[in-house]
């Protein structure tokens, strides 16, 4: 459980990487909706809301650890690999990717307006995730997925 532990923190450090996309990119909803996220079994990966005139999304793929642009035909383009990043890094190189697109790379910089967790049990540069651990994860979230379809339906 503790690997499992361990790799759902920095999953959830790498969101936030995302939720930052959305709270600089996408419209703004009242209850911080458009900050929210959405986990594609099939296709191992973490969604934004789509945003920009192309309405891309930006991606972490779990396959490959990296964050992507997905367009809405499906086609994919890395922005930042994982192995070897910091936090910081990881989001400078996502804020240049923004820039590049035409988006605002510095309303992606903006301070966040909550407070991330700081989880002091991991290392500054990110390694590659576990597999077992992923394989894990993606179980219980898509079991949380299916929970969540059957209490909407």
């Amino acid at each position: 459980m503790q690997v499992y532990n361990r790799t759902d923190r920095r999953l959830h450090q790498l969101a936030q990487l995302l939720a930052k996309a959305g709270r600089s990119y996408v419209p703004k909803e009242e209850d911080d909706s458009h900050t929210n996220l959405y986990f594609d079994a099939m296709g191992q990966r973490l969604f934004t809301h789509s945003f920009g005139d192309d309405h891309r999304k930006l991606a972490f793929s779990l396959v490959h650890q990296t964050f992507e642009w997905v367009a809405v035909n499906g086609q994919e383009q890395t922005v930042a690999s994982l192995r070897g990043q910091s936090l910081e890094e990881l989001e400078a190189s996502i804020a240049k990717a923004m820039s590049v697109a035409g988006f605002d790379g510095e309303a992606y910089n903006a301070p966040l307006h909550y407070e991330i967790p700081n989880y002091e049990d991991l290392a500054d540069a990110f390694t590659p995730l576990e597999p077992e651990a992923l394989i894990e994860w993606q179980y219980y979230r898509r079991l949380a997925n299916q929970v969540g379809m059957a209490l909407l339906g």
